[in-house]
């Protein structure tokens, strides 16, 4: 899990975007964060469940999200395979006048039809790049034409998506826990730092990310201590205070609650 919380999509295709199939084995979650791009997240198998707008949304077996160019949001989910396909704006710039400000909304009803439609264009995109028949960039081009246009048309509205001071320094206070979660930060601290008193950032963060500040550096710690219980050999206290986890006590109990499994049995089942 990248420690940006802007995240900029690098393209692994000729035609500029980004797509792969990401396969995933244990349960996880990736804190808020946002992209410069259109992320779309088709599930194979499995379940992700995504927050932004202050909505909760959980997508399984061929289900779709879409996900707006800048929208703060973030992601847990189970073990899963799900196709990734990221989309520049700029890939959209020959057909809207101003793709920045296309907002995609999940929540207004998609007919069987529409929905079978797009799921098509993005398996086809699939089958071109991982089969990779002769001319196969031109099925995947064509796939993703045909998947552009019926987004667009149908799922997105022009002028809505527009980038708010609220939402500026709602991000840079993300980009400013990352850097120092493993402090003692305050909520006075972080009030002065978005130039906020502590009660409205308070009030402001909870309306717009739909928990806590404390409730989120929180998470921030343990999904970056569960990270390294994956990924190093290192002692689990050694790691806790690495993550700012002093309370052992309350770590394990907020560990259990969000990952349905304790520190030292992640360790187990990684050695299995």
């Amino acid at each position: 899990m990248s420690s940006s919380h802007h995240e900029y999509v690098v393209s692994n295709l000729p035609l500029g975007v980004r797509f792969y199939q990401s396969d995933v084995t244990t349960s996880g979650y990736v804190p808020f964060h946002w992209h410069n791009s259109i992320e779309v997240l088709l599930v194979l198998n499995g379940e992700l469940t995504v927050t932004m707008n202050r909505k909760t949304t959980s997508i399984t077996n061929n289900e779709f999200i879409i996900i707006s160019s800048g929208v703060i949001h973030d992601v847990r989910n189970t073990p899963n395979q799900a196709l990734v396909l990221q989309i520049p704006l700029q890939i959209l710039d020959p057909y809207v006048a101003k793709p920045e400000e296309i907002l995609f909304d999940m929540s207004r009803p998609i007919s069987t039809k529409l929905k079978k439609q797009i799921i098509a264009q993005l398996l086809k995109i699939n089958q071109a790049v991982y089969e990779k028949p002769a001319g196969y960039l031109f099925d995947a081009e064509i796939a993703l034409t045909e998947f552009l246009k019926l987004i667009v048309l149908n799922l997105g509205e022009e002028g809505k998506n527009v980038f708010s001071n609220v939402g500026s320094n709602l991000k840079n206070l993300l980009v400013y826990i990352d850097s120092h979660y493993r402090e003692e930060i305050s909520i006075q601290q972080m009030a002065r730092q978005s130039g906020y008193n502590a009660s409205y950032l308070s009030r402001l963060f909870k309306k717009n990310m739909g928990i806590t500040l404390t409730e989120y550096i929180y998470e921030i710690r343990l999904s970056r201590f569960y990270d390294d219980l994956l990924e190093t050999d290192k002692p689990i206290n050694e790691l806790m205070d690495r993550h700012g986890l002093t309370n052992r006590r309350t770590s394990r109990e907020q560990f259990k609650k969000m990952y349905g499994i304790l520190p030292h049995e992640v360790r187990k089942n990684r050695s299995r």
